[in-house]
Protein backbone atom coordinates (compact mmCIF):
# COMPACT_ATOMS: atom_id res chain seq x y z
CA UNK A 1 0.00 0.00 0.00
CA UNK A 2 1.24 3.77 0.21
CA UNK A 3 3.21 5.37 2.87
CA UNK A 4 4.01 8.94 3.08
CA UNK A 5 6.80 9.82 6.09
CA UNK A 6 7.23 13.66 6.45
CA UNK A 7 11.47 13.62 7.57
CA UNK A 8 11.97 16.57 10.06
CA UNK A 9 15.65 16.39 10.20
CA UNK A 10 15.79 17.24 6.65
CA UNK A 11 13.42 20.55 6.43
CA UNK A 12 12.20 21.57 3.29
CA UNK A 13 13.90 19.50 0.71
CA UNK A 14 13.93 15.86 -0.14
CA UNK A 15 11.82 15.71 3.25
CA UNK A 16 8.64 14.10 2.27
CA UNK A 17 8.67 10.41 0.93
CA UNK A 18 5.94 8.63 -0.97
CA UNK A 19 6.82 4.87 -1.69
CA UNK A 20 4.99 1.83 -2.38
CA UNK A 21 6.20 -1.40 -1.72
CA UNK A 22 3.65 -3.52 -3.93
CA UNK A 23 5.56 -1.64 -6.79
CA UNK A 24 8.86 -1.06 -5.52
CA UNK A 25 8.63 2.72 -5.65
CA UNK A 26 9.68 5.26 -3.89
CA UNK A 27 10.15 9.24 -4.41
CA UNK A 28 11.30 12.21 -2.51
CA UNK A 29 9.83 15.20 -2.99
CA UNK A 30 10.22 18.84 -1.10
CA UNK A 31 7.78 19.78 1.78
CA UNK A 32 9.10 23.55 0.84
CA UNK A 33 6.18 23.84 -1.79
CA UNK A 34 3.93 23.07 1.03
CA UNK A 35 4.51 25.93 2.72
CA UNK A 36 4.09 28.29 -0.02
CA UNK A 37 0.23 26.81 0.08
CA UNK A 38 -1.57 30.26 0.30
CA UNK A 39 -5.41 28.76 1.39
CA UNK A 40 -3.43 27.89 4.77
CA UNK A 41 -1.40 30.81 7.38
CA UNK A 42 -0.39 32.60 4.08
CA UNK A 43 1.96 34.21 6.15
CA UNK A 44 4.08 31.71 7.80
CA UNK A 45 6.58 29.41 6.20
CA UNK A 46 7.18 26.77 8.46
CA UNK A 47 7.64 23.23 9.38
CA UNK A 48 4.99 23.31 11.20
CA UNK A 49 2.63 24.64 8.13
CA UNK A 50 4.22 22.02 5.89
CA UNK A 51 2.44 19.89 8.37
CA UNK A 52 -0.76 21.36 8.41
CA UNK A 53 -1.18 21.27 4.65
CA UNK A 54 0.08 17.72 4.26
CA UNK A 55 -3.20 16.59 6.63
CA UNK A 56 -5.33 18.75 4.38
CA UNK A 57 -3.92 17.30 1.21
CA UNK A 58 -4.44 13.86 3.03
CA UNK A 59 -7.87 14.82 3.84
CA UNK A 60 -8.94 16.20 0.41
CA UNK A 61 -7.39 12.63 -1.11
CA UNK A 62 -9.54 10.78 0.76
CA UNK A 63 -12.57 13.00 -0.37
CA UNK A 64 -12.01 12.73 -3.60
CA UNK A 65 -11.60 8.99 -3.30
CA UNK A 66 -15.16 9.01 -1.80
CA UNK A 67 -16.39 10.31 -4.50
CA UNK A 68 -14.80 8.54 -7.63
CA UNK A 69 -17.10 6.41 -9.62
CA UNK A 70 -16.60 3.70 -12.14
CA UNK A 71 -14.94 4.86 -14.82
CA UNK A 72 -13.46 8.09 -13.13
CA UNK A 73 -9.67 8.72 -13.13
CA UNK A 74 -8.04 11.24 -10.28
CA UNK A 75 -4.80 12.80 -10.27
CA UNK A 76 -3.59 13.76 -6.72
CA UNK A 77 -0.72 15.34 -6.55
CA UNK A 78 1.90 14.89 -3.90
CA UNK A 79 5.49 16.17 -5.31
CA UNK A 80 5.09 20.33 -6.50
CA UNK A 81 7.79 21.57 -8.74
CA UNK A 82 8.80 24.44 -10.82
CA UNK A 83 8.76 22.51 -14.27
CA UNK A 84 5.95 19.54 -13.23
CA UNK A 85 3.84 17.94 -10.62
CA UNK A 86 3.65 14.10 -10.11
CA UNK A 87 0.63 12.92 -8.86
CA UNK A 88 -0.62 9.46 -7.58
CA UNK A 89 -3.04 8.35 -10.38
CA UNK A 90 -6.32 6.48 -9.49
CA UNK A 91 -8.67 4.69 -11.73
CA UNK A 92 -11.77 3.14 -10.65
CA UNK A 93 -11.99 0.18 -12.52
CA UNK A 94 -15.44 -0.51 -10.88
CA UNK A 95 -17.49 0.80 -7.73
CA UNK A 96 -14.91 -1.08 -5.34
CA UNK A 97 -11.55 -1.37 -7.08
CA UNK A 98 -8.95 0.91 -7.92
CA UNK A 99 -5.96 0.59 -9.87
CA UNK A 100 -3.15 3.08 -8.77
CA UNK A 101 -0.12 4.30 -10.27
CA UNK A 102 2.43 7.52 -10.19
CA UNK A 103 3.76 9.47 -12.89
CA UNK A 104 3.82 13.19 -13.98
CA UNK A 105 2.79 15.80 -15.82
CA UNK A 106 4.53 19.03 -17.43
CA UNK A 107 0.82 20.56 -17.94
CA UNK A 108 0.72 21.92 -14.62
CA UNK A 109 3.49 23.65 -12.21
CA UNK A 110 4.13 23.28 -8.65
CA UNK A 111 4.07 26.96 -7.79
CA UNK A 112 0.76 27.38 -9.93
CA UNK A 113 -1.29 25.25 -7.58
CA UNK A 114 -2.17 24.64 -3.78
CA UNK A 115 -0.95 21.73 -2.09
CA UNK A 116 -3.99 21.50 0.25
CA UNK A 117 -6.91 21.66 -2.61
CA UNK A 118 -4.97 17.68 -3.28
CA UNK A 119 -6.03 17.77 -6.85
CA UNK A 120 -5.51 18.93 -10.47
CA UNK A 121 -7.69 19.25 -13.24
CA UNK A 122 -6.22 17.59 -16.46
CA UNK A 123 -6.83 15.08 -18.86
CA UNK A 124 -5.25 11.75 -18.51
CA UNK A 125 -3.07 12.09 -22.03
CA UNK A 126 -1.06 14.83 -20.30
CA UNK A 127 0.13 12.54 -17.17
CA UNK A 128 2.97 10.26 -17.92
CA UNK A 129 3.30 6.88 -15.89
CA UNK A 130 6.53 6.38 -14.21
CA UNK A 131 5.66 3.70 -12.03
CA UNK A 132 3.95 0.18 -12.21
CA UNK A 133 0.31 -0.44 -11.10
CA UNK A 134 -1.21 -2.17 -8.16
CA UNK A 135 -5.26 -2.98 -7.92
CA UNK A 136 -6.57 -2.92 -4.99
CA UNK A 137 -10.18 -1.80 -3.09
CA UNK A 138 -11.01 1.82 -2.68
CA UNK A 139 -11.92 1.23 0.42
CA UNK A 140 -8.52 -0.19 1.78
CA UNK A 141 -6.88 3.02 0.22
CA UNK A 142 -9.35 5.02 1.87
CA UNK A 143 -8.33 3.39 5.43
CA UNK A 144 -4.67 3.48 4.49
CA UNK A 145 -4.44 7.31 4.09
CA UNK A 146 -6.88 7.88 6.88
CA UNK A 147 -4.28 5.50 9.03
CA UNK A 148 -1.38 8.06 7.31
CA UNK A 149 -4.00 11.07 8.98
CA UNK A 150 -3.58 9.44 12.37
CA UNK A 151 0.41 9.06 12.20
CA UNK A 152 0.55 12.95 11.36
CA UNK A 153 -1.49 14.37 14.64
Amino acid sequence: MIKIILDITKWGREDLRLFSDEISFSVEADSYYLVLDNNILPSEESYKKAGIVLREMLYSWILQLKNLGSGEIILLPFDFSDQYVRCIRIEAIDEGNVLVNYGNTTKVQGYSISPSLGQIKLNDEAFKVESDSFLTTKEELIITLENILGKTT
